[in-house]
């Protein structure tokens, strides 16, 4: 049985790029692919996405996120 094929992963820099669509399409598509292969690298882009602006604004959003503007935080 032949070896799987060593994949390098993606600098932080490449995952962050990634995550806010700065990328190439090509490069997109090769940072997708070794995403569909490395848990290690999903968790990482999880990681990194934490902390941006994008995945604030979308937690802002979700039930129970943060309250409209005029809106009491009682309800």
């Amino acid at each position: 049985m032949p070896a799987p094929p060593v994949t390098v992963c993606p600098p932080d820099d490449a995952l962050a790029a990634y995550g806010s669509g700065k990328l190439t399409a090509a490069d997109a598509d090769s940072v997708d692919a070794h995403l569909s292969r490395c848990e290690a690298c999903v968790r990482k882009m999880a990681d990194l996405s934490a902390g941006s602006f994008a995945h604030k604004l979308r937690d802002a959003h979700r039930p129970g996120g943060t309250v409209p503007p005029g809106k009491s935080l009682s309800g």
